[in-house]
This record gives C-alpha cells, structure tokens and sequence, in this order.
C-alpha cells in the first residue's frame, strides 16, 4: 500500500480542488452528464431508477438538497462529491461550519474525512451568507488509501443527514 506524507499529499489537494473548480463551474454542467469519450451516459435499469428517485424526493423534503455526483479526482486522490440545493430553508442546517461531511465506503467500512488547510480551510463550498435554490455546492473528501474507486458505493454523512448508496461515477 502506497503512503504519503502531508507535505506530499497537500499540494495535490490543492491542485485537485483548483482544477475542480475550474472544470465544474456553473455552465459546466453538461460535462458531468458525458462518458469520457464525450458521449452521453448511458440510462440505468428501470427499478433502479424508481427507487434512487424515491430515495432522492425524500431527501429532498425533509433536508432540501438533491445529490448531483460522486466522482473520483486528483488521481483518486480525492472524492468530488457534488450536491444541489433544491430548498434553502432546508438545506441551511447542513451549512454549520461546525458540521464535519464524511464518505463512508460500503465495502472497507472506511470513512473519508474533508481535508482542511491552515490557509484556505476546509475543502467544501459553504457559503457566508444563505444558501440559495438551484445552487450547486461541493465537498472534497480525502482518499489517501485509494480505495474509494469508480463502481464504490458509498455513504455521504453530513450532520444528521446521510445520504446513503450513493455510486462512485
């Protein structure tokens, strides 16, 4: 198994999360939506689809977001996971800065926290002021070991929110 110092992994943290910024800014979001041969994805089985949407409206009504992706970055590196807020009012307990997100593998049991700078602070788009409808907002989690890879399923813990089953794109 691979490891890094911090002064090795901290540099490529930033980069990821400056890259990603740049790649996933609003307007973008087609990208996400496109296999890496620029095709569009592929639609998944009906059943799945019944159920992830059952689980996607209630999540919605009771904490005011809607989970966008879950995608490896940096290498594998990290994990990008990408959320929208659909009620503000909802969704405003999740933006404590006190509340600390973490990734939660289903196959290693390993939990993934949000890396945090002493410069720039904690690698997740929360905003200063309220959050707003139809935003997109983000979480960067650390993945030193590489385990989380595409095709993982995995638990998104925010608070009292968990957003479980989520797919590793």
């Amino acid at each position: 198994m691979m490891t890094m110092s911090s002064k090795q992994v901290l540099p490529l943290l930033l980069l990821a999360f400056f890259l990603l910024v740049l790649y996933a800014w609003p307007g973008t979001s087609g990208a996400w939506a496109q296999t890496p041969s620029g095709q569009p994805a592929a639609a998944k089985p009906q059943a799945g689809v019944a159920a992830e949407r059952a689980a996607t409206l209630s999540l919605e009504k009771e904490w005011g977001i809607r989970p966008v992706s879950v995608r490896p970055v940096a290498a594998g590196l990290m994990i990008y996971f990408r959320y929208q807020v659909v009620d503000a009012s909802r969704a405003k307990r999740l933006f404590d800065r006190k509340i600390k997100p973490v990734l939660v593998d289903h196959a290693s049991k390993e939990a993934l926290s949000m890396p945090t700078d002493t410069k720039i602070g904690a690698l997740r788009s929360s905003p200063k002021t309220e959050p707003v409808n139809g935003k997109q907002y983000f979480v960067l989690f650390s993945n030193p070991s590489l385990r989380v890879k595409k095709g993982s399923t995995v638990d998104v813990v925010m608070g009292d929110c968990r957003i479980s089953g989520l797919t590793v794109e």
